[in-house]
């Protein structure tokens, strides 16, 4: 579900798939995130997201993220915008 407005990005888990979710306590990002897409590869964790800017940003504006282990801490890991579009 989309959650950027509660200004925190939530990693969900499956307790009855596909009608039960829980909240997974554990996971901490250090920003909301829009379409977020978790990506493992060579033994640490990527993120893409979009932030949870004004709407112009939010249609052209790529950020990435990493971190050791998808929990995080996610807030160790440099912050980079990979694309900022006006089109």
């Amino acid at each position: 579900p989309e959650g950027y407005k509660s200004g925190r990005l939530t990693l969900y888990k499956a307790i009855e798939f596909p009608w039960r979710w829980q909240a997974e306590p554990r996971f901490s990002f250090p920003e909301a995130a829009i379409d977020a897409t978790p990506y493992f590869h060579d033994g640490r964790w990527w993120m893409f997201y979009t932030p949870p800017a004004p709407k112009a940003a939010r249609t052209n504006t790529l950020k990435l993220a990493m971190a050791n282990h998808l929990f995080g801490p996610w807030d160790s890991a440099p912050i980079q915008t990979l694309r900022e579009d006006i089109h």
